[in-house]
This record gives C-alpha cells, sequence and structure tokens, in this order.
C-alpha cells in the first residue's frame, strides 16, 4: 500500500467503538482479557518466533545443500 492514510479513518472508527466498549463494561473485558491473554500471547510470543526460527533452518540448510551441488 503505497499511501497508508487510507487506513486511518477505519482504524480511527475501530478504535473508538473498542475505548467506548472498554470504558462501559471494564469488568467484562477485565474477564475476556484474562481468558483470551493466554492463547493469544502464546501465539505470538512463542509459535511464531518457533514457526520463523523453522523456516530460517530449512532455508538455510536448503541453501547449503543446493550451493555443493
Amino acid at each position: 500500500m503505497k499511501d497508508p492514510s487510507y487506513l486511518i479513518l477505519p482504524l480511527a472508527v475501530i478504535f473508538i467503538i473498542s475505548a467506548w466498549n472498554t470504558y462501559i463494561n471494564t469488568v467484562y473485558v477485565g474477564e475476556i482479557i484474562q481468558k483470551v491473554w493466554e492463547k493469544a500471547s502464546s501465539f505470538y510470543l512463542i509459535i511464531v518466533p518457533v514457526l520463523l526460527f523453522g523456516l530460517g533452518f530449512v532455508r538455510q540448510k536448503w541453501k547449503a545443500a543446493h550451493q555443493t551441488s
């Protein structure tokens, strides 16, 4: 995307709606965060780095195997 300014308005609307819901029902949001955060954080903090490391390892081995032949 050459001009990211097209994303400003939709993101602003999303942030305003989420802020409004958080302000209205903070207890519910706290409970959801406790239930969901473990799964979401484990995905981004464990699974994604392991996948990237694995892809890098395979790519390195692939390049080394094809350089010798």
